[in-house]
């Protein structure tokens, strides 16, 4: 945390240095709280607090002369969408997938999830699939992969995510459209290559 106070005293716009120490004094510790709730470990709290200042900072000029509940509304966006991004990695990590039936379920709670249908044959091209998606996105550069996230997973409408990443809306359309083609090209090649 001091890296993030030491960055926003070393902003050279006094009003935008003041704006990002309020944002930070307000909200630092509800959104470590935030990420505690939804990563359950208090490193990647901290981790996903000072990735989500760093993106505040890196966007700053975004946050200063708006209404506070903009303000409010953006930051925990991206602290969101930061602890979904380090749950997905953690996942890769330890080679699990959305898909993935936790280990602590008791039988009863699982068989009454898993369909009558439901063959391990099944499970498994779902676990392949999904650890395919997450591969090919991780590929993705920076803010392609941002930007396919947070319109397709987060399901946030793309003039919002336009104007969080102070971009124009046509700019992030088209960028979602090479990106969703050079997806769609490499699942297609793995696919085809497989059968």
């Amino acid at each position: 945390m001091i890296d993030v106070l030491l960055t926003v005293d070393a902003i050279d716009d006094e009003d935008e240095r003041d704006c990002i120490g309020r944002i930070y004094g307000q909200y630092a510790v509800r959104i470590k709280a935030y990420a505690m709730k939804l990563l359950g470990n208090e490193a990647d709290a901290e981790d996903a607090l000072s990735i989500t200042f760093e993106k505040i900072i890196r966007y700053r000029s975004r946050f200063t002369g708006i209404d506070e509940h903009l303000i409010k509304g953006r930051v925990y966006l991206i602290a969101r969408c930061t602890c979904l991004d380090l749950l997905d990695r953690r996942r890769v990590r330890e080679g699990l997938s959305v898909n993935s039936v936790p280990e602590d379920s008791d039988d009863e709670r699982q068989e009454t999830e898993i369909a009558d249908d439901f063959s391990v044959e099944d499970w498994m091209l779902r676990k392949e699939s999904a650890d395919l998606l997450y591969r090919a996105l991780s590929a993705l550069q920076s803010p392609a992969k941002e930007i396919v996230i947070m319109r397709y997973m987060e399901d946030i409408p793309g003039a919002v995510v336009a104007d969080l990443l102070s971009m124009n809306e046509s700019t992030v359309r088209t960028i979602l459209y090479r990106s969703l083609k050079k997806l769609k090209k490499e699942l297609e090649g793995y696919y085809n290559g497989k059968e």
